[in-house]
């Protein structure tokens, strides 16, 4: 099936969404066929709004707080900002939408408390509004998947919520006795993959030492397996007020006794299941599906799933080395097309690529934060592989000539899969990874 859609882009001509669906395909093929007076200018890497690929990811990067941000005083004060509404008079940004959790999935910032004065309970507005935003630059990151990715791994719940038009609730996993399970406060658990009280308040468990019977997988302290609401002595030292939650005939700084310690924590997990997550979502679900028009939602997203939509989105993670390199050109220097690299040339590159990419400490890093994807970045302006293969966006790798026996910075041009190396660096492939390290570390763009 091939289902081809048009609209006019004002001066600058217009644009073609072509979908081709082979039969027996996982998922469909997306392009733009870019159409204007002076189309030879536009080069890979330019959409149909005429926005860099390298654009896309940092607007996705700049709204994803990490947790290696909240060490930084200036990031962390931004992001206190946006959720908590603290110290917003020296932030001129309200930078963070998204933070990652240590899963490596991201997800809207569900803050434990809002200030009772202001929200209301809510996320304030324009902030709550911004993830309309996300939800438009989540459906440009798919326009250009042929080209780039988005960095974010976003919650795959997040894609399922766009697929079926409506926000999905996760699948509860059996910890709490019956008795004792609150169905919001299950959903926040099931997302964050966590219980812990930092993470859900008074319905995190007691402690816990995580540690867990070899055998059959179960935590060992029988603590694990109580909500903290459920301790009157613990509740006592507490000292919980009712703030944002506070039920007619109470006050917001009255304490909660523990004879109402269940409906606290429940009202506090749908609050933040609601407002911090469900609206937000919502919000992204509307905008994403209002730019992929009526006939995105009648013709292609009811033939996908969530898992086929991220992949469309975001692209893989993982880097395929040996495609990578078989798929690739290889040329002499960086005006000629000759392809002159020796076999001792291509070993090397590939040992150094493999060095970096088996490096143990990487193996729980987030996609932005591994070597490897970040060499992708610096090249590609992507952090992952094309979604369709490197074979229908190869990279292409020129050696540098500098007339010195020096490995130096490497060089690149992100709109054209290029990567210029020194010739010098192929004579030490220890001296070559350190000079991808160094190089990826200082990179930056130049728009001209």
């Amino acid at each position: 099936m091939r289902w081809l859609h048009s609209q006019p882009k004002s001066k600058y001509g217009f644009y073609l969404f072509n979908l081709d669906w082979d039969s027996g395909a996982a998922f469909p093929e997306f392009r733009i066929i870019w159409e204007e007076k002076d189309a030879a200018k536009e080069g890979p890497g330019v959409d149909a709004t005429g926005l860099r690929k390298e654009w896309v990811q940092q607007v996705f990067l700049n709204i994803v707080a990490s947790p290696a941000d909240m060490e930084n005083s200036s990031k962390k004060a931004s992001f206190e900002c946006t959720t908590k509404a603290k110290n917003c008079s020296i932030i001129q940004n309200h930078q963070y939408y998204l933070e990652s959790l240590p899963s490596g999935y991201v997800v809207p910032i569900i803050p434990l408390d809002l200030p009772v004065e202001g929200f209301g309970g809510h996320l304030p507005e324009p902030l709550s509004d911004n993830f309309r935003i996300v939800g438009r630059w989540l459906f440009r990151a798919y326009v250009v998947s042929t080209l780039a990715a988005s960095p974010v791994n976003l919650h795959p719940l997040i894609y399922e919520s766009i697929v079926k038009n409506t926000t999905v609730t996760p699948e509860e996993v059996e910890h709490y006795r019956e008795e004792d399970i609150i169905p919001e406060c299950e959903y926040l658990a099931a997302l964050f993959d966590s219980r812990t009280p930092s993470r859900l308040g008074t319905y995190g468990w007691t402690s816990c030492d995580e540690v867990k019977d070899p055998d059959s997988g179960k935590y060992t302290q029988d603590s694990c397996y109580t909500p903290l609401y459920r301790h009157e002595i613990y509740w006592e030292y507490l000292y919980t007020e009712w703030g944002s939650v506070a039920p007619n005939g109470t006050k917001s700084d009255d304490l909660v006794p523990y004879s109402r310690a269940r409906e606290y924590t429940e009202l506090k997990c749908k609050q933040r299941w609601q407002s911090g997550y469900v609206e937000l979502i919502d919000k992204v679900v509307e905008q994403f599906r209002a730019y992929c028009k009526a006939e995105c939602e009648t013709e292609f997203l009811p033939r996908m799933t969530g898992s086929d939509l991220k992949r469309l989105v975001e692209g893989s993670q993982d880097v395929d080395i040996p495609e990578l390199l078989r798929e690739a050109t290889y040329m002499d220097n960086p005006s000629s097309n000759r392809t002159k690299w020796t076999a001792e040339q291509k070993e090397a590159l590939k040992e150094v690529l493999e060095t970096i990419q088996g490096d143990a400490r990487n193996a729980e890093k987030q996609i932005s934060e591994r070597p490897l994807n970040q060499l992708l970045h610096f090249f590609t302006g992507s952090y992952g592989p094309p979604p369709n293969g490197w074979q229908n966006s190869p990279a292409k790798f020129k050696i540098l000539d500098l007339g010195v026996d020096v490995c130096a910075h490497l060089e690149a041009h992100t709109c054209f899969n290029q990567l210029f190396i020194p010739s010098a660096c192929f004579n030490d492939t220890a001296k070559f990874a350190e000079v991808i390290y160094d190089s990826i570390k200082q990179s930056g763009y130049n728009m001209a």
